[in-house]
Parts: structure tokens; sequence; C-alpha cells
């Protein structure tokens, strides 16, 4: 029996997190400068959360893309639920082929989705192309703090996915810079587990914890696969010495400037 992904466990417990939880949410909105009116694409959307949150306390119109049908149909159900089916729509859709023209969107985030795109460079030119001159493009992606030792490399990419590969700061905003994008706006955070834990409980509030938490441990006695991975994911703890997350905000130039950032 193969080791389950962090993909398959999300899914079947509807429940995804990302580094810094609700409140690195808040900081990559304020550095976006999102507010009422906006049309935003949020790429790698998972279960909707973010989606919801930015039509019911901003009043942004929102598509949320993502490429798992399962995240979709979670998400689907939550923009139900939460009442604002008519201002959100979820796609499936690949990050590095956005099915959308130029120029489409007042904003785009990504909230820990870059990092499992091994083309990263593609990921970044399709989020430039679909915002609009002058918009914002943020991304909240694990990060190491220095140099980790190979092991902690190999295990937490091995992890997160076969084709995730965390960078140091420097390398994110060398991949913003190779976009295009200007004005740049870098936070680097460490992480706190007692923090992060109050942080999942702001985003999603204790009763959906604990729904998730009891799929997660019938997984567990359950499923041969989900069971190796979370037992793997034992060692975690020790990487936080290392494993961090950034928030890296850029702005798309104007067109005139745009053409002359690529003009041969």
């Amino acid at each position: 029996m193969t080791q389950a992904s962090v993909f398959d466990i999300q899914t079947r417990i509807g429940f995804t997190r990302h580094l810094g939880g609700l409140e690195a949410t808040e900081e990559l909105i304020q550095l976006c400068a999102l507010k009422d009116g906006m049309c935003v694409l949020d790429v790698g959307c998972g279960v909707g959360v973010t989606a919801c949150q930015l039509v019911k306390r901003l009043g942004c119109t929102v598509v949320g893309v993502d490429l798992s049908s399962g995240m979709l149909e979670h998400a689907r159900h939550r923009a139900e639920r939460e009442g604002v089916a008519d201002r959100v729509e979820f796609l499936e859709a690949d990050a590095r082929e956005l099915p959308f023209p130029d120029s489409s969107f007042d904003a785009v985030i990504a909230e820990s989705v870059t990092v499992f795109i091994a083309e990263k460079a593609m990921a970044l030119g399709e989020y430039v192309r679909v915002a609009k001159s002058g918009a914002r493009i943020g991304l909240n992606e694990p990060t190491w703090l220095r140099t980790p030792p190979p092991g902690y490399v190999h295990f937490v990419e091995g992890v997160l996915s076969d084709a995730a590969e965390v960078l140091l700061p420097d390398a994110w905003e060398e991949l913003l810079k190779g976009a295009g994008l200007t004005a740049l706006e870098i936070r680097i955070h460490g992480v706190n587990l007692r923090q992060e834990l109050k942080q999942i409980v702001r985003r999603y509030g204790w009763p959906e914890v604990f729904r998730s938490s009891w799929r997660q441990l019938q997984l567990f006695y359950t499923n041969p696969g989900s069971r190796r991975y979370l037992l793997a994911t034992r060692f975690v703890p020790k990487i936080y010495a290392f494993l961090g997350y950034g928030i890296y905000v850029g702005e798309k130039p104007s067109v005139r400037r745009y053409q002359h950032l690529y003009a041969p």
C-alpha cells in the first residue's frame, strides 16, 4: 500500500491549512490592498475558506481554481452554507495554464500553492498574465528560514509531494522579479506550533476542527495509506527551527512599463 499524499488527506477530511493560518491570510489581504468591488483570483483555493471570507468580509467577487475536484466540491458546499455562492465561482484548473483572458483580475493570491508546482516560473507568469496592470499578486508560501540540513529538505518535500520544492526567501524574491513584478513587499515569519493551532481554530472554528480531527482519526485506523502518511509527519515539529513561511507581494507594472521590461 502506497503512502497517501497531503492532498489525499486534506480532500478526505475537507480541511486545508497553510502556515500562519488566518493571521497570514489577513496579512496577505492587507498587502494586496483587497477591497470591496474587486474581482480576485484565488489560485489553489482548496476547500474555499479564503475565497468565501473575501466575499463575506470585503465584498469581493472571487474565482477560485484548484486541480482537485474533491476540494472544489467541498468549496462549493461551503459557499452554499455561507450564503455567498452568487459571488464566488470554483473551477478546476491548472495554475500553469489558467483558463482566463489576459488582464482579467484586480488581484491574484495563492496560499501554500506555488511550493507544490515544479514549474514555478511558469505559474508566476500565469498569475501575472491574468492580472490587470497595477494589480497585486500575493503569495503565502512555506519558506526555509536558513539553509536546512539535506535530510530535512528530503523529508519536508517528501511529506508535501514529489513536486514540492521549498525555497529560501531570496529564491522566492527572484521568482517574483523574474515574472516582472515590481514594488515588492516581503515578510518572513517563523512558526510557533501553539500559535498555529490557535490560527487553525480562528480560521475554522472549534466545531469544524473537531469534525476534521475525527475524520483524520478514522482515516488513521481504516486507511493504510493515510496511516503511513500521518505516522511520517510525527517528525515535523523538529523542522520548524528551519521552516517558516513568507508573504511575497508584487505589483504588475503598467502596460507600457511591462512592455519595456520585456523589450528585445
